[in-house]
């Protein structure tokens, strides 16, 4: 390259280095405000622009001096060809090529693919994201926003990680704060929309930049692509969990083996299940609930919780598949709540009585009797006697369905005739219902179940 073209092409670095540094700095001052518009928005913008002229410049200058015939050798962290007589041979440049949004250096090693990446990193965001379980109260629900919120304005860190691997953080993210944003008005809307809404705003943009693919429920008015946010949250969760483990190939085959088993009604298929899952494979598995989506009454509830609980997240918001809820029981083996249910006489108060609901319940927490009365303001009398009578053992207040007047005086006749009372925020399937149970009474310890099932003397 000749001596003009190297002053010319040092100088270009020196100012392109400078606007990296300014991009950064905007960057950093973004990240702090998640809700930070103009000026920094409009600077940023300026600076791409800025920055993608001089790239352009630097490849044309190359692109001159490769056809005059020049060797080019670029190079950073030399002395400025100005003020030397030749060029100082020097380590390779990290300078060079770009995108529309971020420069890539082209002596730099590209990102790990996934499955030569260190997952460390990788676990350490996902525990900062924490339990993807539903928030039971306004203090979860705050604290799961706060997580939330963490992750969102620290964002740039998930360039340590593989570009599948930031989409499905991005993916997670958004959807868990698209949930967030439903459910707002059922704790009475602890955040402003603007706090939620500047968080998929930042994300939008770090995403336009870095590029790490396409999003699902970064654009205004987004609908989810599965049943529900809460459901593609699920989803980029599993992903990044699955991210985190090496590919065995040995879980093939099992698989192969056990899909051929179920659909030839073949008796040893648990046998194939099983060595499925010692292959490696997860009961949380997507490909593995599809499997048994349709057939979940095969499934031993203690030997096959969790892909249980997975098939219930898949199939929960799903009209068509509603039914498949009565043949699932949800309350684990050993469950250390039993000791309230176990034939026990149980009230729901709330909403439309529901005889296969109430069957399900029954059957799930071993029930004596299940009495469900819709509870409206109409109804206190009659239930609040009920209760005074001695004649329930357990009270279910269905929060979202009953009438909100009822649940003072319920509770006042639930602590005179000394019998538990639950409130069940949402819904009135077995999950909702053991959740409240356990977020509510004390479990039983061994030693209270052995003095309740040890017979009178």
């Amino acid at each position: 390259m000749s001596d003009q073209a190297m002053r010319m092409l040092h100088a270009l670095r020196g100012e392109l280095d400078e606007v990296t540094r300014l991009i950064a700095g905007l960057h950093a001052r973004l990240a702090e405000n998640a809700t930070s518009r103009p000026p920094e928005e409009s600077e940023l913008r300026l600076l791409w622009d800025r920055r993608d002229a001089l790239v352009g410049r630097v490849g044309a200058l190359v692109a001159e001096q490769i056809l005059a015939g020049h060797t080019v050798t670029v190079a950073g962290a030399a002395e400025s060809a100005a003020s030397a007589p030749a060029p100082t041979p020097v380590a390779p440049s990290p300078v060079a090529v770009v995108s529309r949004r971020r420069i890539v250096p082209v002596s730099s090693a590209p990102v790990p693919e996934t499955e030569s990446m260190d997952r460390t990193r990788l676990a350490e965001f996902l525990t900062e994201l924490g339990s993807p379980e539903p928030a039971r109260s306004i203090d979860g629900f705050l604290e799961t926003y706060e997580r939330l919120r963490y992750a969102a304005t620290h964002c740039n860190r998930w360039l340590d990680v593989p570009p599948k691997a930031q989409r499905h953080l991005v993916g997670a993210v958004v959807a868990w704060l698209r949930d967030l944003q439903d459910s707002n008005d059922d704790f009475g809307r602890p955040l402003r929309e603007p706090q939620i809404v500047g968080l998929i705003s930042r994300l939008s943009h770090w995403s336009r930049e870095n590029r790490p693919g396409w999003v699902n429920g970064l654009a205004r008015g987004a609908t989810p692509d599965g049943a529900s946010w809460r459901q593609d949250t699920l989803y980029h969760i599993e992903a990044l969990q699955g991210l985190l483990t090496p590919p065995r190939a040995s879980s093939v085959d099992p698989l192969e083996r056990l899909r051929h088993a179920l659909l030839t009604s073949a008796p040893d298929w648990e046998a194939q299940l099983d060595a499925a899952i010692s292959a490696g494979l997860s009961q949380t598995d997507p490909a593995l609930v599809e499997l048994f989506v349709h057939r979940p009454e095969l499934l031993d509830n203690g030997k096959y919780f969790a892909l249980l609980e997975r098939i219930f997240e898949r199939t929960e918001n799903d009209e068509g598949m509603h039914h498949l809820h009565e043949t699932i029981d949800f309350v684990p083996v050993g469950w250390s709540w039993m000791g309230y249910t176990r034939g026990q006489h149980a009230l729901l108060l709330g909403g439309e009585p529901s005889a296969t609901v109430a069957g399900a319940l029954k059957e799930a927490f071993e029930l004596a009797k299940v009495t469900w009365d819709p509870a409206d303001a109409r109804r206190k009398g009659p239930i609040v006697r009920r209760i005074a009578s001695g004649a329930v053992d357990l009270v279910l207040f269905l929060a979202d369905s009953a009438d909100a007047s009822l649940e003072d005086p319920v509770d006042q006749a639930c602590i005179d005739a000394d019998v538990n009372m639950v409130v069940v925020p949402h819904g009135n399937g077995i999950r909702q219902v053991r959740g409240a149970i356990e977020d509510e009474l004390e479990p039983f310890n061994d030693e209270d179940l052995l003095l309740e099932e040890r017979p009178p003397a």
